[in-house]
Formats: C-alpha cells, structure tokens, sequence
C-alpha cells in the first residue's frame, strides 16, 4: 500500500475542523503548509531501527511542532515477530 498524499488525507477528514490530524502509518508522514496539517510521527519501536519515533505538539499561539526519535531496544519486540511468525514482520 502507498503511502496517502495530502489530497487523500484531506479528503479523508473533509468532515473535520481540526488544524491538526494525527494517523497511524509507521512511515514518517508530515504535510500541509496551512490548516489543517497531517502528521503521522512513525512507529513507536516497530522497525529495523532501535528508535522510537515521538512528535511533541505544542498548542499555543506559535504550534510549533517537533519530530524526534529516541533510542529505544527493540530486539524483544522483533524477536516476538519471528515467534509469532507476523506476516511481512521480517
């Protein structure tokens, strides 16, 4: 499946009045220039990389709007994919 651009995510919540959208979707996603912005920070630990992805949204006057990532050990958790044999989980 691709990833959706800014024309389906807007057509997703054409209902919506909120500035801000999150979604669930492991890859990155952050777009819009003006209301509202879709942000989807990644996946918390469940990729190939030791990290954590993390968004921290600050609703003020300002909105500003960080994407970090933090260092985090994942091996159990990928491990338990093998176990359970998730499928494209390798």
């Amino acid at each position: 499946m691709l990833p959706p651009g800014y024309a389906e995510a807007a057509a997703l919540f054409a209902d919506r009045e909120e500035p801000i959208c999150f979604g669930h979707y492991h890859p990155v996603h952050f777009f819009g220039a003006t209301a509202p912005l879709f942000l989807n920070p990644g996946s918390l630990g469940c990729n190939h990389q030791p990290l954590a992805r993390l968004a921290l949204v600050e609703v003020d006057d300002k909105g500003t709007l960080e994407l970090m990532a933090a260092g985090c050990d994942n091996t159990g958790f990928l491990r338990s994919y093998d176990v359970l044999q998730v499928p494209d989980g390798s």
